[in-house]
């Protein structure tokens, strides 16, 4: 029930100006019209149909857009006077993130510039965004990532994989995230997950709000790390903004060139591909309905070098006919803030509370007490102590703000980390 435009670029290959086109689009009925324009040889324009097109339900058409006179006469070569596209309405708006992977990589010294971009666009788009940092030539390089990536200059961008190898400066990622964020979504992401032990599963879900009787969408999902360090040279950031003399940057220019690994932290590292780079084929149905929800499982082994409490994923529906992303959401902070499997090590009190936390171990063992906020931001950290089984210790928390946070008592070996949900009021 709301008018969309219908345009065309149209190139005028004659000798002569084009001051009329006759134009009809088709979705099963004419809808024919004459444009005045004013088109030069070898040159292009924008020209919009005065007929827009307007359904009153979700459905999907095959438009095909002809130009069937051109100057009121017969176009002599009428070969490439038309065009087939695709268009459905939706019943709703599902929402819009938009996904930016970054190609960059340690040897790159232009590259502090995206590292830059990317936290400016999480500390103020996270609502709108998904970034990721996709890794070439460096410790951190996923092969099957970079080589699917195909970014031929460093730093650069892809946009939703349908604006490709554009370069990578903090304002055209606003006016990037700011324009596609507001674009009217068919589809909704959902994506949670659960972790045991180095298992991960995750539970991919997306809500259609438009008709496909022949879609070919695809779940992906992107495993995503945080805090990335290391200590070889390889993790050293060449680092050409050193020095000043080609601008700030966000602080580079105060660093070395090369910026040692032990001074380096790299966050949004793309680590794993679920499903691979164009999606796991067969994952969604090829024939959709509005409002219908569609569920996939991915499972993963967590390599022992990942660390969980850092890590995240991002979920993606591709259309698989262009490879263009059509959504994307991510887990809302890290997994181990999120998936808590062992409740058993301690014990909380009171709960909300305004003022003072109280921690009973249930466990004995030497446990680091820390408070994470639901982003995964710690916000309260207690060094490693060594409880005895009914030991207690006292938090305040009386600076903390209003919210929910997790409240994690931390251990050095496997499976001694134990969490539970902390009430703020």
């Amino acid at each position: 029930n709301q008018d969309t435009s219908l345009n065309m670029s149209i190139l005028n290959d004659g000798n002569n100006d084009v001051t009329s086109v006759t134009v009809n689009w088709n979705d099963g009925t004419d809808h024919i019209a004459t444009i005045p324009v004013n088109i030069q040889p070898g040159a292009s324009a924008v020209v919009t149909h005065p007929t827009p097109l307007n359904y009153a339900t979700a459905t999907s058409h095959e438009i095909e857009v002809t130009v069937t006179q051109v100057n009121g006469n017969n176009d002599l070569d009428p070969s490439n006077n038309s065009q087939e596209v695709s268009f459905a309405t939706i019943s709703q708006d599902g929402g819009t993130k938009v996904l930016i992977e970054e190609g960059t990589g340690t040897w790159c010294g232009w590259c502090p510039r995206g590292t830059v971009a990317m936290a400016h666009m999480y500390a103020n788009y996270s609502d709108k965004f998904v970034g990721i940092a996709v890794h070439n030539g460096d410790p951190m390089t996923v092969a099957a990532y970079d080589s699917a990536s195909g970014f031929t200059g460093f730093p650069g961008m892809h946009v939703d994989r349908t604006i490709k190898d554009e370069s990578v400066t903090q304002e055209l990622m606003i006016d990037y995230v700011n324009s596609r964020s507001a674009m009217a979504n068919p589809v909704a992401i959902d994506v949670t997950t659960e972790l045991s032990g180095s298992e991960l599963t995750v539970n991919a879900s997306a809500t259609f709000y438009s008709n496909f009787p022949n879609a070919n969408f695809r779940f992906a999902a992107i495993l995503i790390e945080d805090d990335v360090t290391g200590t070889s040279s390889g993790y050293a950031q060449v680092n050409y903004y050193a020095g000043g003399g080609n601008g700030p940057m966000g602080g580079y220019e105060s660093l070395p060139d090369p910026v040692p690994a032990s001074q380096m932290v790299y966050d949004h590292v793309g680590r794993a591909l679920l499903g691979g780079y164009n999606g796991q084929e067969g994952s969604i149905p090829a024939t959709i309905t509005d409002g219908q929800t569609v569920n996939h499982t991915f499972n993963y082994t967590i390599p022992a070098t990942y660390r969980p409490n850092r890590l995240s994923v991002a979920v993606l529906v591709i259309d698989a006919n262009t490879g263009r992303v059509v959504n994307t959401n991510t887990t809302q902070g890290y997994l181990n803030v999120n998936n808590i499997v062992k409740e058993s090590a301690f014990s909380i009190y009171p709960n909300p509370t305004s003022d003072v936390v109280n921690l009973q171990m249930i466990q004995s063992g030497e446990f680091a007490v820390k408070i994470y906020d639901l982003t995964g931001k710690e916000v309260l950290n207690r060094p490693a102590t060594q409880f005895n089984e009914s030991s207690t210790l006292s938090i305040p928390v009386s600076s903390l703000s209003e919210g929910t946070y997790i409240i994690s008592v931390e251990g050095e070996g496997e499976g001694q980390s134990f969490s539970k949900k902390l009430v703020i009021k």
